[in-house]
């Protein structure tokens, strides 16, 4: 069952629909993001978030990034319940969705709570992108390269050799694909299945950029150590090898700056 509320605002008539679930409340506050409706967003929040987060502060928030990025067709899919407590329901999904960087794909959570107005959504900044904190923003610039760069405030390349956050696969560009997944997926240590998966999902395209995995990035500043961890030489020793691999696998981070 669905029930519509109609609500004025500052002078602005608000109207959403409350679902009694879960994964339809998710769906709804997405599909608001491309229309911009921000305000709505706010009042799907959870009122305890909203002790210390104002609706100026989360309008601001959301319209920088994600007009910032110029985002447009937003497709969640894959929603699953990761964890059910009494009152609360974490949520597993996948995001697709094109910015002025490309076609990108990430999985995600959302921690919805049950309220007597329906479920309400516990705000992360991590429901923008994840791994996203309160203090950090984002920024990304294009160039004619084959793939939108992501670089730091001083124009410094991010998405380059040993660093990297997101490794994925631009289909169109990959040589001796069988091969080259075998290589991927034992390098990354997953199944070549899991990866054609993604790689024939209906979003994808020759041209774009499909996620396969997170894996950390190495900081210049700890290879720089007298004695580098062990662990870190070995992660840039796989990233390197990854980034050996011919053809369409690339490595692309979405930078997160402290913000100024």
């Amino acid at each position: 069952m669905a029930i519509t509320v109609i609500a004025v605002s500052g002078g602005v008539l608000l109207k959403r629909t409350i679902t009694e679930s879960p994964e339809d409340t998710l769906m709804e506050y997405m599909n608001h993001i491309e229309k911009k409706e921000y305000e709505v967003m706010y009042t799907m929040i959870d009122s305890d978030e909203k002790v210390y987060l104002t609706k100026e502060e989360y309008i601001q928030r959301n319209s920088k990034i994600y007009e910032g990025i110029e985002v447009s067709d937003i497709k969640i899919s894959h929603i699953a319940v990761k964890e059910k407590k009494a009152d609360t329901v974490t949520l597993s999904y996948e995001t697709s969705c094109n910015t002025i960087a490309g076609t990108i794909q990430f999985d995600n959570m959302a921690e919805l709570k049950k309220t007597k107005q329906g479920y309400k959504l516990v705000w992360q900044d991590s429901l923008i992108f994840p791994n996203l904190e309160s203090d950090d923003k984002i920024s990304v610039t294009t160039s004619k390269a084959e793939r939108g760069e992501i670089l730091d405030r001083n124009g410094k390349m991010l998405a380059g050799k040993g660093i990297a956050t997101s490794v994925g696969i631009i289909p169109g560009k990959l040589e001796d694909r069988n091969v080259s997944l075998e290589k991927i997926a034992e390098l990354l240590k997953i199944d070549v299945e899991t990866i054609n998966n993604k790689l024939t999902a209906k979003w994808v395209k020759e041209d774009s950029f499909v996620p396969i995995e997170t894996i950390p990035k190495v900081e210049e500043i700890d290879l720089m150590k007298i004695q580098p961890e062990e662990k870190t030489l070995e992660e840039q020793e796989r990233q390197n090898k990854l980034l050996e691999i011919p053809g369409g696998l690339c490595c692309q981070m979405w930078k997160l700056d402290p913000m100024s």
